[in-house]
């Protein structure tokens, strides 16, 4: 925001040579007169309820798959795991899970 603010420039060309959304900028200015810095980390853009969302079960799933098969990659994985109908879950997802 500093470099928006100090700039000669307006905000609008500021943005542009930053190829920043002017909107964006306003959002995260309003959250930090707001909150200070708490308003820009706390800030969580996804929503609650995610509909794609792996299940605790599926975590659970994926995680003692893995402990069996430790030999194998996450790609791999997921797909013994859908072949073998434990869980159904993309390759990065499990990727994620266990890291």
């Amino acid at each position: 925001m500093d470099i928006v603010e100090e700039s000669e420039l307006d905000i609008k060309d500021t943005c542009e040579k930053l190829q920043l959304n002017p909107d964006r900028y306003y959002r995260w200015r309003r959250r930090f007169n707001a909150n200070g810095l708490d308003g820009l980390k706390n800030h969580n853009s996804t929503p609650t309820s995610c509909p794609h969302r792996l299940l605790k079960k599926e975590e659970e799933a994926i995680i003692s798959y893995a402990l069996k098969n430790p030999d194998l990659r996450h790609r791999k994985l997921a797909y013994g795991m859908q072949n073998k109908d434990i869980a159904y879950a993309s390759p990065s997802s499990v990727y994620r899970v266990l890291n």
